[in-house]
């Protein structure tokens, strides 16, 4: 999530907001909405997430409730979220509204105070349910697991992990015991399929041949794709075609 940084002397010079939460915005040259000088309430219209309407300052737009936090504190709460501790993104009075960072955010989810926890989510393709954290930005798979439980507790687990910001994907996956996905030169396990692909480069083109459920597979038809890398003639589906009928014969041969 990108959070833009406001221009806080402006904001103050040229807004207030009331005991309600509501916005009032300075009139700098009479119009239809009243006389230069009086402060006119900004539009009550909601956006289809349920938070107030951005508001335009100059040539940029920004989130109603964090141009509510500069009125209220005089600060730019940059580069923190700001939570509705209630769970209303339109109110935004002063004891609603909080810093958090963007997991703290997620964890005050709808979702989250209803039981299920953020980082975790059902992948129907898989038949799995995903565990997943983001870390300085980085996401990081924390794996699959048939059973929601597992899921929700190696999340929980990982969370209670000291200096947790700190931590690459990688350190966090191995204090947590999870085995990284192998590498394998000629073979790639794509994770939305559970399958291994075969695929090759030639002149500059990525070209996918196959995808197999075993590397062994995928590693023999890669090879096979590189020995005849010189039957490319530009038409990527025919070379496909041609690499697997040659690897049906020599599956066919070794069977014989």
């Amino acid at each position: 999530m990108y959070i833009r940084k406001l221009e806080v002397e402006n904001i103050l010079a040229n807004f207030r907001i009331d005991d309600k939460g509501n916005i009032l915005r300075k009139i700098k040259k009479s119009n239809q909405f009243g006389r230069e000088g009086e402060w006119v309430e900004l539009g009550q219209r909601l956006t289809k997430k349920g938070y107030r309407a951005l508001i335009r300052i100059g040539e940029s737009k920004y989130p109603y409730h964090r141009v509510a936090w500069v009125l209220y504190y005089g600060t730019d709460p940059f580069p923190y979220q700001i939570d509705h501790i209630d769970g209303n993104r339109s109110n935004n009075l002063k004891n609603n509204i909080r810093l958090v960072t963007n997991r703290e955010n997620q964890h005050n989810s709808t979702a989250h105070r209803n039981g299920k926890p953020c980082g975790v989510w059902y992948n129907r393709k898989q038949d799995k349910y995903k565990a997943k954290l983001t870390i300085r930005r980085k996401a990081c798979s924390l794996g699959s697991y048939k059973k929601e439980k597992d899921a929700i507790n190696i999340v929980r687990r990982a969370l209670k992990i000291k200096n947790l910001e700190q931590l690459e994907p990688n350190e966090l996956r191995k204090a947590l015991g999870i085995k990284n996905t192998p590498r394998i030169k000629g073979a790639a396990f794509e994770k939305e399929t559970c399958k291994w692909v075969s695929s090759i480069y030639i002149k500059g083109k990525h070209i996918t041949i196959k995808r197999f459920t075993t590397s062994d597979e995928a590693v023999a038809c890669t090879e096979k794709a590189i020995s005849n890398r010189h039957l490319y003639k530009g038409d990527n589906k025919k070379f496909r075609e041609t690499i697997l009928e040659l690897l049906a014969l020599n599956n066919l041969a070794k069977s014989c």
